[in-house]
């Protein structure tokens, strides 16, 4: 019982990628893993390597292929050898260069290791092993996947991200690829953008964001991922592949994160209000002052008048402002209003041009501070 119970052991082994059968009285053989893949190149070039552990017994100091071990069903092009690293390791080497290999497929070849390889002649359990041969597929590298809107505001964005295939995959579909045919995003892009998809070479793909994003006020960064679809002419719609047949051992393996972020834009308020001082003697000159301040931005520090432009209800008026700090300024006016002749309270446009500002992009009127003026008769 106890013989057909080990027995079970090792063949379960044998579909594991890692064998360990332990017993305390038997010799065995221990594989770190039953896999040689091809290099991540996919030109069919191996250097892989198992490493072979004994228990229970030691190994002969010079081991030769024929005599002591033997492997079996190997592809062309491929050589293995079994190197002894001391009593209780060996190293099973596979390395070559396949031709004409098929991609993502899986070779089965054999080792047998016999009991002259052993000190006490005896052949271990687990002597005998399929080695799985795996043949990759393509692969695929990425830059610019990193895109930041081209300046506050503005909403849009000029860099482009770039995958580039190589172990011999190719693009074969003409430019432009079309989303939902050749690949699909996991969520719409934002209004007013487009997502480009444009053929450089045989070898790489760019993409790019077109038009202009319409809401673009503040700080936003989403992520955008792009898979490719396979060929299925199921359904409404069919789906193609873009890259040669069997170029992926699965197309959706192929994926592509674009971070795509818009930055804040900057923009003012203004506290306080003014009041027309003497009328009878002064009439439209204002006392008092005005406080503004800018978020998401720095005021210049030596702002002037001339970084300013006045609602036309101001004319007459020259504004004279103070830097405080890099986000508030006070200001001021001489002169006098020379378009109001009756008593009214109002909210009159003060605003900052992009000239008063030492960092940021103004918004969409976000330079607009609204400021309360009160004249008397």
């Amino acid at each position: 019982m106890k013989n057909i119970v080990h027995y079970l052991a090792v063949c379960a082994c044998l579909f594991s990628v890692s064998c360990q059968i332990i017993s305390d009285d038997v010799t065995y053989l221990k594989y770190d893993n039953l896999v040689v893949s091809e290099s991540s190149a996919n030109d069919g070039t191996f250097s892989a390597t198992i490493d072979v552990e004994i228990v229970g017994d030691t190994f002969r100091e010079t081991l030769t292929e024929e005599d002591d071990y033997l492997v079996s069903g190997l592809l062309n092009g491929l050589t293995a050898t079994l190197t002894r690293v001391d009593d209780n390791n060996l190293t099973f080497t596979v390395s070559g260069t396949v031709a004409n290999h098929i991609r993502c497929a899986t070779e089965t070849a054999g080792l047998n290791i016999y009991k002259t390889a052993t000190a006490s002649g005896n052949r271990p359990q687990n002597a005998s092993v399929n080695i799985f041969v795996s043949l990759t597929g393509a692969s695929y590298s990425l830059s610019g996947t990193s895109l930041t809107e081209d300046s506050p505001n503005s909403g849009t964005v000029s860099g482009t991200t770039t995958l580039t295939l190589s172990g011999g995959g190719t693009i074969t579909v003409p430019s432009p690829l079309a989303q939902d045919t050749h690949f699909e995003v996991d969520k719409d892009v934002p209004d007013g953008m487009v997502l480009n998809a444009n053929v450089v070479s045989t070898t790489e793909l760019e993409f790019s964001f077109g038009g202009a994003a319409s809401a673009n006020d503040s700080t936003d960064s989403s992520i955008y991922v792009i898979s490719f679809l396979d060929t299925n002419l199921g359904g409404d719609t069919v789906q193609i592949s873009p890259f040669s047949s069997e170029a992926f051992c699965d197309n959706g393996a192929v994926v592509i994160p674009i971070s795509l972020t818009f930055d804040d834009c900057a923009s003012v308020a203004v506290a306080s209000t003014l009041i027309e001082n003497d009328p009878g003697g002064s009439p439209g000159a204002l006392s008092g002052s005005a406080t503004m301040t800018i978020s998401d931005g720095t005021f210049d520090a030596g702002i002037d008048a001339g970084d300013f432009s006045l609602d036309a209800g101001l004319a007459g008026l020259t504004i004279v402002p103070v830097y405080v700090s890099a986000d508030t300024l006070t200001f001021t006016f001489t002169g006098a209003a020379t378009t109001h002749d009756a008593a009214s309270t109002g909210d009159f446009n003060v605003t900052v041009l992009s000239t008063g500002l030492a960092t940021g992009e103004l918004c969409t009127g976000g330079g607009v501070g609204a400021t309360t003026v009160t004249f008397a008769d």
